[in-house]
């Protein structure tokens, strides 16, 4: 009898000592005896459509409720298993009906665990070879089970709970597991609509975010690469099979694409192609049927496997053994997408020799390591070098420049925002509301966004803080990397690596071929996230603020990618119980946005504008009967935007130095309120030295990379007086000061060209 519920034995061998165990696993909405059977009816279809002759080895009584094929031909393949089903309820219910299940993928995936403990401790005593049979989300339940058996091997405990299950286990078949989720358009998709929800049908939203794509990206590529990783190192056979034909009610589509239902590299996995749609790909009429030939084969290889000299020191395996693990190939890294998944086309082998099964890795599944590289888990003195050049390369040229040349607040302008409300909520320890997740400061051009991040950065970190503060500040006039996702990662990655050597495992993902091909400056956004997400784990226990400034000066496809991928960190974060907080800045972006946490529009706050008040109260250097009425229209015309206050305030401070008292107000009036209109203004003024103002937008424009105040003198002089010798700066005896260098670059680039370089 087969029970809905739990383990059941279907078969056991009477006259030998079993050799192995094989443990069924059913899909969503499944059943332990009739997601693998074929009804009598189908049976006999297919049977004639090939030919066959009667079934006359399944027994009468698997005939007339169809073919079991656990039970009617398993055995006759491996006489010498032990067969066992597994039930859980995963079933979609009526409001009548009674409640649904709420457990998770992972509660499944323990109870699968305790219910093989019970069953096979009393007699396998932790030696008999165990094979894993999956369908669908079943093949997801048994990842999940043998990556928490991995944790429990791994606990200081000097014996494991599940430790039986993890040294056991040698093959896993699946059965068009969504490894990378469903097609939104598929079975599982439309069984969740609205109209059947609308039916009365209650579904567990847990197993459906598990089976569904674009829910929880980033938290279902590091499981799937975390189980990847522990597949190749323990070397596990994995038999992929892969359903060939769709469905009608989909239009003939696939409920499981063929890029989903494969894991990829590392793994060795042998991928194989079922003639039938995903529902019916696990049942078959009888041993001369064509697609359970191909199983038969494939478990009568696994126990060829389980069979070999080698199989029997898995317990001892010697340290040939530990390094025969699957590569990935340069090419395959470079293609590596932003979460993770690899290109499958140039994966290779670094031995032809048999499949190995190797002892268990000295790390748990939730840290992942390389399957590429031997690891002798000793934290040896090149590891840790390896790891310190890692983190050094993370480094570039000018990283930190732009937070350097922000101009500090004026007085104790910003200090409100330190007690507004949504900052406030954002800043407590845990998640309170929406606004903790995410807080984004929008404003327009030149209100002053940098310099509000700059000084809230600033107080984040006070004196005896254990929390771990990271900020990017990007730079559209900078190099390349101080204006692309990839400079903003590896800033970020860099700050919170150096340092702190606790977390430089987290690098260990990336291999020794990876780590070779990087090295030479081959950063790319893939690894990057990757080993950043993986960092911010292994930090569990400190709270993590990161703090990104001017989005809007990084192309706005990669800022939609980016903030993609830090809303899948926070969700990841979320459920890892981190606490782990977001700022961004940026000018309005008409198409970029977050559905997490709370914007703030910096020209609308009424304290922003108490700001633009007080520095004008200071700035303004005019003393008539129409200052109070100047200031007044100031603060009017600007609109919140603070540099066009800066520049205007010059403006007038200059007229009124010229004795021109009487004209503040017009000139004032003729000053336009949009910015960049004041840009223009001031360019086409003639005050100054015209030949000086083309050459230093030459300069600006034309230089490969911004130049220093040393770089500029000489290229302008060199350009003024072409006779002049070439090498005209002699650090040895440099002709002017640093001091009076410096007062040349302010008043050229501020008193001369004011604003430009905003």
């Amino acid at each position: 009898m087969v029970r809905a519920q739990g383990i059941s034995l279907l078969c056991e061998p009477s006259d030998v000592k079993p050799e192995l165990d094989i443990i069924f696993i059913h899909g969503f909405t499944g059943h332990p005896r009739l997601t693998w059977t074929l009804d009598k009816k189908k049976a006999e279809k297919r049977r004639k459509a090939n030919n066959d002759a009667p079934n006359r080895e399944v027994p009468n009584s698997g005939q007339a409720a169809g073919v079991y094929w656990p039970e009617d031909l398993v055995p006759t393949t491996l006489p010498s298993a032990r067969v066992m089903t597994f039930g859980y309820d995963t079933k979609i219910r009526h409001f009548s009906q009674g409640q649904i299940s709420k457990n998770t993928v992972q509660d499944h995936a323990r109870e699968l665990l305790e219910q093989l403990r019970d069953k096979r401790l009393p007699d396998a005593k932790g030696s008999r070879p165990l094979v894993f049979i999956a369908h669908s989300l079943g093949g997801l339940v048994v990842r999940e089970a043998l990556s928490l058996a991995s944790q429990h091997q791994n606990d200081q405990a000097s014996t494991s709970r599940y430790e039986d299950v993890f040294r056991s286990t040698v093959a896993i078949m699946f059965f068009g597991t969504p490894h990378r989720g469903a097609d939104p358009r598929s079975f599982f998709h439309r069984i969740l609509s609205g109209f059947a929800l609308r039916l009365g049908v209650d579904v567990n939203a847990h197993i459906v975010d598990a089976l569904m794509p674009n829910v929880n990206n980033l938290q279902k590529q590091l499981s799937l690469d975390d189980f990847k990783t522990l597949a190749a190192q323990r070397g596990w056979i994995v038999y992929t099979f892969q359903e060939e034909y769709g469905v009608s009610s989909l239009f003939s589509r696939k409920v499981v694409e063929d890029h989903s239902s494969r894991l990829g590299p590392p793994v060795n996995e042998t991928p194989r192609r079922i003639s039938d749609n995903h529902m019916d790909m696990c049942r078959f009429y009888g041993l001369k049927d064509p697609e359970y030939e191909k199983v038969a084969s494939c478990l009568q290889e696994i126990l060829k496997e389980i069979r070999r000299p080698t199989a029997s020191q898995i317990h001892k395996p010697s340290p040939a053994t530990q390094t025969q693990t699957a590569h990935i190939t340069l090419e395959e890294f470079s293609l590596v997408n932003a979460h993770g998944d690899a290109s499958a086309k140039s994966f290779t082998q670094t031995s032809n020799q048999p499949r190995q099964l190797t002892a268990p890795s000295p790390h748990p599944a939730s840290l992942p390591v390389t399957a590429s590289v031997t690891d002798s888990g000793d934290g040896s003195q090149a590891e840790l070098d390896l790891r310190r050049k890692l983190v050094q390369s993370l480094k570039f040229d000018r990283l930190g420049a732009r937070s350097m040349n922000i101009e500090a607040t004026y007085g104790d302008t910003c200090q409100w925002f330190l007690s507004k409300q949504e900052y406030l909520e954002w800043q407590k320890p845990g998640r309170h509301s929406p606004s903790s997740w995410f807080l984004w400061i929008k404003g327009k051009p030149g209100t002053g966004k940098s310099t509000l991040i700059k000084y809230l950065h600033s107080t984040r970190q006070p004196e005896g803080s254990t929390s771990i503060v990271l900020s990017f500040f990007f730079n559209a006039r900078g190099s390349q990397l101080e204006h692309t996702t990839v400079g903003c990662y590896r800033g970020l990655l860099f700050a919170l690596l150096d340092g702190r050597e606790e977390l430089w495992p987290s690098l260990d993902h990336l291999g020794s071929t990876g780590s070779d091909y990087l090295l030479k400056g081959n950063w790319t956004v893939a690894p990057l996230t990757q080993t950043l997400t993986r960092a911010i784990q292994l930090a569990h226990g400190q709270a993590i603020e990161i703090w990104i400034d001017a989005l809007d000066e990084c192309g706005e496809d990669e800022v939609r990618k980016m903030v993609s991928f830090f809303e899948d960190l926070a969700d990841l974060a979320d459920t890892r119980d981190i606490d782990l907080k977001i700022c961004f800045s940026s000018r309005h972006y008409p198409s970029v946005t977050s559905r997490k946490g709370v914007d703030v529009v910096l020209e609308l706050q009424p304290n922003h504008e108490e700001d633009i008040a007080r520095y004008i109260e200071a700035k303004l250097h005019i003393g008539t009967a129409q200052t109070e009425e100047i200031k007044t229209e100031l603060l009017r015309k600007c609109s919140g935007i603070f540099l066009w206050v800066v520049l205007v305030v010059g403006m007038l401070n200059r007229e009124y130095a010229r004795g021109h008292v009487l004209a503040l107000r017009k000139r004032l009036d003729e000053i336009p309120s949009d910015l960049h209109a004041v840009f223009e203004k001031v360019l086409a003024n003639d005050e100054g030295d015209s030949e000086e103002v083309v050459l230093f937008f030459q300069l600006l424009l034309g230089a490969r990379k911004p130049l220093e105040p040393a770089e500029l003198f000489v290229a302008i002089q060199r350009a003024k007086e072409p006779q002049a010798p070439l090498q005209l700066w002699n650090t040895d005896n440099p002709p002017m000061s640093p001091t009076a260098l410096q007062r040349w670059n302010d008043v050229g680039r501020k008193d001369r060209l004011p604003g430009t370089l905003h």
